[in-house]
């Protein structure tokens, strides 16, 4: 079965998992993903590679829980 999706890499192909209709490993990019995309990808039968860098992973985890507790999270980007 060939991938189809919206550019190549690299001769890998990139798409979203909702358009893939097979199992296999998902791996996960350094800046992670939602934890619904994570719930999706577990339901479908994927195993998860998860190369979250552990800095972001303490800062979503951070967020989710000021979230949580009422707080309004804002994600701050600078760009040198």
């Amino acid at each position: 079965m060939a991938l189809e999706g919206p550019g190549k890499y690299r001769g890998k192909k990139i798409v979203t998992y909702e358009k893939i209709d097979f199992e296999g490993i998902a791996i996960i990019r350094a800046h992670g993903i939602q934890p619904s995309a994570r719930s999706e990808l577990v339901k479908a039968g994927w195993a998860i590679l998860d190369a979250t860098c552990p800095h972001i992973r303490e800062s979503q985890k951070w967020a989710e829980v000021a979230f949580q507790s009422g707080s309004e999270v804002v994600l701050l980007i600078f760009s040198t």
